[in-house]
């Protein structure tokens, strides 16, 4: 506490201070504090800290009682019920019942009376028998046995019950810190998707984080602001109650038992060592075979857009649409399929997919005579397009080059010289072109057509030449 406080209230010295709620039905209830002024021992401490929490677990010692606190369940909320022949609480069920103060109801009883009021024959048990009762029913504790967790079932203890409380009873703050946490991990991923110097990708990694975490904000104020309106609190009730059927049947009480096994410090610091191991391992994979080829790199004005990384396609340039006027007669659609003129089309959906199947190949000296190795494009953005090929062997070996198809000394679109070992790219009218240069040519004509003869790179050519790949 403050100095100031201390001295209002006439503290000098040190003092241990018990801060609890001055109710337990409500969240917002008054907090008193108690102060400790017995022996500073372990023993001494926690039987204060007990006989000042203990009565909040209530004690039900009557079958009226019992049956008027059961009753609270069907008004939707939660109660915990310990049927025991104890007099006084564990000192973790107290303890919980401090944590979720307004959340859930505890209370106490004998088996007897619980046999009265519920019907059900109080079986022998030295730990006692936890019933958590909802709008939906009765559901014991401690009777489910996880696939993991073979030798025991669910755990007494803090921890244990108190995981299932949280899922059975959420809270918004519960909540807002999940999705926080969901929402950094999956903007952590943004990194994997570039193909940068580490400055870039850090520039990258921060703007990405702060970007996502203010559309969290953004949201949940924008939630919070209409929670409360009627078609709101009952979409809610009913998302709550198939919540808590799902939390207590059979898949959800099983993935807790074996989350609690599996959350131990041992098995999590194990978790996250292995998945380093795997993630750095893909992230060399990839650095190894799928290097990047084209020297310049991505520009820094791309990576402040908030289409990335989900966007595949060219995020600069919307996917064309090339069609004509759908008023055309059935006569003149079935001409124009005839003569296939290249500057009409029939109405329809046109895209990039087209870039998908050109063929590619690096230029190789004919004095080697050996096979090429072709490649399958995988085409998304101009800058991103060499890191996204995926080579695949030629089946036929002895290729030193098409004899058919239009070969030059130099790119039309460039006016360079090839030179061994560039990438080139054929188009379906027999063309080759720099890879890097076609595609560019390919993404700003709005016709995409071929820069020398003018057939669409789209549309397949019954021409007389074999296959760019062929011997």
């Amino acid at each position: 506490m403050k100095q100031r406080l201390c001295h209002q209230r006439d503290w000098n010295t040190s003092r241990l201070i018990v801060a609890l709620p001055d109710s337990t039905d409500s969240a917002k209830a008054r907090i008193r504090m108690f102060v400790y002024t017995g022996q500073y021992h372990v023993t001494s401490i926690t039987q204060f800290v007990f006989a000042r929490t203990a009565p909040n677990v209530k004690s039900l010692r009557d079958a009226s009682a019992l049956s008027k606190w059961l009753s609270r369940a069907t008004k939707g909320d939660v109660c915990l019920l310990l049927v025991s022949s104890l007099t006084l609480p564990p000192f973790f069920l107290s303890a919980l019942s401090t944590k979720f103060t307004g959340r859930v109801h505890f209370g106490i009883t004998s088996p007897d009376i619980f046999d009265e009021v519920a019907g059900d024959e109080a079986t022998p048990s030295t730990v006692g028998r936890y019933w958590l009762v909802t709008s939906g029913g009765r559901t014991e504790y401690a009777r489910r046995r996880g696939i993991t967790a073979d030798r025991a079932n669910e755990q007494i203890n803090y921890d244990g019950l108190g995981s299932l409380l949280r899922w059975v009873s959420p809270d918004l703050n519960d909540a807002f810190v999940v999705s926080l946490v969901l929402i950094n991990l999956l903007a952590v991923t943004a990194v994997f998707d570039l193909r940068a110097s580490p400055l870039q990708a850090l520039v990258h990694l921060v703007w990405t984080l702060v970007k996502y975490n203010c559309c969290l904000l953004s949201g949940w104020m924008l939630l919070l602001a209409v929670a409360n309106r009627q078609p709101l609190v009952g979409l809610g009730r009913a998302g709550l109650a198939l919540l808590r059927r799902l939390v207590l049947g059979w898949p959800g009480r099983t993935l807790l038992a074996d989350a609690q096994v599996l959350l131990a410090p041992g098995y999590s610091w194990l978790t996250v060592t292995l998945y380093a191991l795997f993630t750095g391992a893909l992230y060399i994979l990839r650095r190894r075979f799928w290097p990047q080829t084209l020297e310049e790199p991505e520009p820094w004005s791309e990576w402040f857009r908030f289409n990335r990384p989900m966007v595949v396609l060219n995020p600069g340039r919307p996917a064309f649409y090339r069609s004509a006027s759908p008023k055309l007669s059935p006569r003149l659609r079935a001409l124009l399929r005839q003569l296939n003129l290249s500057e009409y089309s029939l109405p329809g959906t046109f895209s990039y997919e087209f870039l998908f199947d050109l063929p590619v190949r690096a230029l190789r000296s004919s004095e080697g005579r050996r096979c090429f190795r072709c490649t399958c494009v995988r085409a998304l953005h101009l800058r991103s397009m060499a890191s996204r090929l995926r080579e695949r062997p030629c089946s036929r070996c002895g290729y030193s080059g098409s004899e058919t198809a239009t070969h030059l000394l130099a790119c039309s679109v460039c006016l360079e010289m090839y030179h061994e070992g560039e990438q080139q790219c054929q188009l379906p009218c027999g063309h080759v072109y720099h890879r890097d240069c076609v595609f560019s040519w390919l993404l700003t004509d709005p016709c995409q057509t071929c820069p020398c003869c003018r057939w669409p790179a789209y549309s397949p050519k019954q021409a007389k030449f074999p296959d760019f790949f062929s011997p």
